[in-house]
């Protein structure tokens, strides 16, 4: 039942299994960060095209110009409005020369609440949604679900442009 940052080891897929891959990796001075949610049973395909349609809407609802917190708004609304719990803890960052940077995009984390989306940003999204009523424990920065838990992660770089909307 863990959900990232689990390490890897020797085991079969079965057809009811979820598992995410999450890749990261520079070349030469960019970073690119990314990861997928696959699964095999047909159980989960609603779960997943909601987090791809919340991922694709992002582009139409925030710009340059715009707050940290109304994009945190946005995912808490749609995912509410849909029956799903959104994992607050970590829903993205910014990538500069450093993987991981300003701003942080948590509910968990307020300094970047206020951060304003400016052109050029290269922000990574990672909205873990998860089934309603599951929680995620973490215990040495490895999240668990409890048993019959499901969950979805679509991670996706967005670059915002002179047009002031993110391009994914």
């Amino acid at each position: 039942n863990a959900l990232y940052h689990c390490k890897p080891y020797d085991y079969i897929l079965k057809d009811s299994d979820i598992f995410t891959i999450d890749i990261c990796f520079r070349k030469d001075k960019l970073l690119m960060d990314g990861a997928i949610t696959l699964f095999f049973n047909p159980k989960y395909n609603k779960i997943t095209l909601f987090n791809r349609e919340l991922l694709n809407n992002v582009t139409k609802v925030i710009k340059t110009g715009d707050k940290v917190s109304a994009l945190l708004k946005y995912f808490s609304d749609s995912v509410a409005t849909a029956g799903y719990t959104l994992f607050t803890d970590g829903l993205g960052h910014g990538i500069t020369d450093e993987l991981h940077a300003t701003p942080i995009l948590s509910f968990n984390y307020f300094d970047d609440y206020d951060y304003v989306f400016k052109e050029n940003d290269i922000i990574c999204l990672e909205p873990i949604i998860i089934n309603n009523g599951s929680e995620i424990k973490e215990v040495n920065g490895v999240g668990y679900s409890c048993v019959g838990c499901y969950s979805s992660c679509i991670e996706v770089l967005f670059f915002f442009n002179k047009v002031g909307h993110p391009i994914i």
